[in-house]
């Protein structure tokens, strides 16, 4: 309905704007249309709409197509910064993982140098061991020597010292024992005393208990005295023994040494020119000078 309102008013403003009234010998005044002017201002103030509209169109195209354009840039931008930030990402990731593998192989590194280290200490310490062991050896060597070279008579002072603590150890126990089986059967003789008599009965028996006691007490120490005096008879045996060996090998050193005296004396002399007189015998250790050997 709009459109043919339209479509007539353009048919009555093209009349009007149609050839002159004054070519066709009328009055200018007068209007060859019929078209009012009130459709005429409706239809000018539709045409300024449509003008207004279509620029208003044309800017909010514009205005959407930048929009669209920005958008797109944005998204452009977003895109990029995506992959620059995912290709920052995978460079630190690579960056990590090289730094982990330099530290794994760093750290290889090291336990290998620790393990090497480890084993020369324990192969230092196994030579350490294997030359005390033999340092031990030779000392257990020599003082096997030195026993052998002392005699026989040490080694049996030692055995006859280790035989008394050992029955003196046997007579300890063995005291002991016995003092634990009377204490037991007594224990048990008055139990069965307490179990068959009366109150009296068991007073001598306790008695009588006491008195064992006692001597067995007695004996005990008298014991424990004789093997007391026993083993200092037999420690001041062996100093003795000691004493005399210690003697006999003092004795033994300075027999050896005058002998070397007398042996270098005669050297000396043997050394001596035959024109020259034999000095003065030196007397060493009482013995008779020594004639000059020719």
């Amino acid at each position: 309905m709009a459109s043919a309102d339209e479509a007539e008013e353009m048919v009555e403003l093209m009349a009007m704007l149609g050839p002159s009234s004054a070519e066709s010998g009328e009055s200018p005044t007068k209007r060859q249309s019929a078209t009012t002017a009130s459709k005429y201002n409706r239809w000018v103030a539709g045409e300024q709409n449509r003008e207004v509209a279509a620029v208003l169109r044309a800017e909010a195209e514009k205005l959407k197509k930048q929009q669209a354009e920005r958008k797109e840039a944005f998204l452009q931008g977003v895109t990029a910064r995506k992959q620059e930030k995912a290709q920052r990402d995978s460079k630190k990731k690579q960056q990590a993982e090289r730094r982990l593998q330099d530290n794994l192989s760093t750290g290889q590194e090291v336990k290998e140098k620790a393990a090497a280290l480890k084993a020369a200490k324990e192969k230092q310490n196994e030579e350490h061991m294997e030359r005390g062991r033999a340092a031990a050896d030779r000392d257990e060597e020599q003082r096997r020597k030195i026993r052998k070279v002392k005699g026989d008579a040490f080694k049996s002072v030692a055995e006859k010292t280790a035989r008394a603590k050992q029955q003196e150890l046997d007579t300890t126990i063995e005291l002991a024992r016995e003092k634990e089986r009377v204490r037991a059967e007594k224990a048990a003789k008055a139990e069965r005393v307490r179990q068959q008599t009366g109150r009296e009965v068991l007073d001598a028996g306790q008695e009588f208990a006491y008195n064992q006691r006692r001597a067995m007490a007695a004996s005990t120490s008298a014991a424990a005295a004789a093997a007391k005096d026993e083993r200092k008879a037999k420690e001041e045996e062996h100093l003795s023994k000691a004493k005399a060996n210690k003697a006999a090998a003092v004795a033994s050193r300075a027999a050896a040494k005058q002998k070397r005296e007398e042996i270098v004396m005669s050297r000396q002399v043997a050394r001596q020119p035959l024109s020259i007189m034999a000095p003065e015998p030196v007397q060493t250790g009482g013995l008779s000078p020594q004639p000059v050997v020719s």
